[in-house]
């Protein structure tokens, strides 16, 4: 990831003796945008995004976006738990008792709907044009967690009989919508007059949901 930003910078550097080629006053340009790439937690996922960009002066930009990604996290640890079951017989008797188990957890899975708004700074805008964004929105998010080593045993009348080892609520997963924070830096690459090649590094806190790395390419229109 250094090398990323060292590469980056370098670029910064050299598009900084480039001719700028900006427009004179806001709002005056619009841009469409759409970039895929590779989402990394501990496990590589995928994003898509859709962006639309407008000028607020001749260096910053004003971006709303929103996507769909996939982050895969690692975990590997394993849980001791219990199972009250209940329920009542065709003659209307009810059955009341514990069981006991345990599982390992080996990955959580989530699918997440971004939506962002964000401030994009141009370093210098030309053939070249490396920037700096970051961008604030709220995720909509499902997600399945991927268990192992499944095992249940034992039958206990009262939860006081459960053994003190699996007297435990399993863990529960928030799931609630949560908030993102977006650092991000890029470069455009002038292919046209209306066509540019994009290419930006993005980390993201996501409240509720694993932090993540996006490595992202597209087309601006």
């Amino acid at each position: 990831m250094k090398s990323l930003v060292i590469v980056i910078w370098t670029i910064f550097s050299i598009s900084s003796f480039t001719q700028s080629d900006t427009p004179s006053s806001a709002f005056s340009n619009f841009q469409l945008g759409f970039l895929g790439g590779i989402n990394f937690s501990s496990l590589a996922g995928t994003s898509i995004l859709i962006e639309g960009t407008t000028n607020l002066t001749s260096q910053i930009n004003l971006k709303l976006s929103a996507g769909y990604s996939t982050i895969n996290k690692e975990e590997g640890y394993t849980v001791n738990t219990f199972n009250h079951i209940q329920y009542i017989d065709i003659y209307q008797q009810e059955t009341n008792f514990y069981t006991v188990g345990y599982y390992t957890v080996d990955e959580i899975n989530y699918n997440v709907v971004p939506i962002s708004l964000g401030l994009q700074y141009l370093f210098s805008n030309g053939l070249y044009s490396p920037y700096a964004l970051v961008e604030v929105g709220y995720n909509f998010y499902t997600f399945k967690t991927t268990k192992s080593n499944i095992v249940s045993f034992g039958q206990y009348d009262t939860y006081e009989e459960v053994p003190e080892k699996y007297q435990n609520e399993a863990p529960a997963i928030p799931d609630d919508d949560s908030y993102t924070i977006a650092l991000g830096l890029g470069t455009t690459y002038k292919l046209s007059s209306s066509f540019f090649l994009d290419i930006r590094y993005v980390f993201q806190y996501n409240a509720n949901l694993v932090n993540s790395n996006q490595i992202l390419i597209g087309i601006q229109i």
